[in-house]
């Protein structure tokens, strides 16, 4: 089952929240007003220090014990709006295998899995990641307003995830969620260049793959978070065909990805330039 798509707005009538603060009281109001999203706030305390504002809301800060001034403004499009629950994707997407989910410096990037649950974009940690270009229909942009997304086109849906404080693309990394105990197979056409292991986080086995895609020699594909290589280098690679793991890596810990696929194993992939 895929993430579900947000569906109409949600009417939620009115939502009040306040709190005192240095003697004052500060309340916020969110309601929908013919189809339409509204927020209120509203400040009250002692008169004086609410005489200018009050002046002009027409009001006398005088002739009472307390005032209380309230501007209303439109919200945001999309206010309201339910993001995907975690418990909508219990199970893989239902898409076609191999598809085109991204691509990089204008090499497209293919599922590694017929069973592939989720697609998300984030920052990567290293400065040398391209952008990458989500091909698809996002149903959740949590890096609003450093990424825009590009318009839907064909492919799966997918999410932007949060800002991770970093300096790189909102969309330069791609992690790519798989059940346990999948084969994954190559996300380009190209070339085996290395096959290493390291400690992430300098405690937790993982895997790098990195590529060379095929035509482009100063491109290297780096694929970490899988286990089992089926691949050496040298070894010639087939989009969507050439088996490169026997599963992605589990961790014993939570990603972002996890909101939306469930605690589980997944590919991370970025393409650097070399050279």
């Amino acid at each position: 089952m895929r993430p579900s798509s947000p569906g109409p707005r949600e009417l939620f009538g009115t939502i009040w929240k306040a709190v005192a603060v240095g003697g004052f009281l500060a309340g916020l109001a969110a309601t929908t007003v013919g189809g339409s999203a509204v927020a209120t706030l509203t400040l009250s305390g002692p008169p004086q220090p609410f005489a200018p504002i009050a002046s002009l809301a027409g009001v006398a800060a005088g002739a009472a014990d307390a005032v209380a001034v309230s501007v209303a403004v439109a919200l945001p499009d999309g206010w309201g709006r339910a993001e995907p629950a975690a418990s909508r994707t219990e199970g893989p997407m239902a898409l076609a295998h191999p598809q085109v989910f991204a691509t990089a410096a204008g090499v497209p990037l293919v599922t590694p899995s017929d069973q592939t649950r989720v697609v998300g974009f984030h920052q990567a940690g290293s400065g040398a990641a391209l952008p990458l270009e989500p091909q698809g229909t996002p149903f959740t942009n949590r890096n609003v307003p450093r990424y825009t997304p590009l318009p839907p086109s064909e492919g799966p849906d997918y999410a932007v995830m949060a800002n991770r404080r970093r300096s790189t693309h909102p969309a330069s990394a791609v992690d790519v969620a798989v059940p346990h105990n999948v084969t994954l197979t190559s996300p380009v056409s190209g070339t085996v260049d290395t096959v290493t292991p390291y400690l992430l986080y300098g405690r937790h086995p993982d895997l790098i793959i990195t590529v060379v895609p095929e035509g482009r020699p100063e491109l290297r594909l780096v694929i970490i978070h899988v286990n089992g290589a089926l691949v050496a280098p040298g070894q010639r690679l087939v989009a969507g065909e050439t088996p490169i793991a026997r599963t992605a890596m589990p961790f014993p810990f939570s990603s972002q990805i996890d909101e939306w696929a469930g605690q589980g194993p997944h590919m991370h992939l970025e393409m650097r330039r070399v050279g």
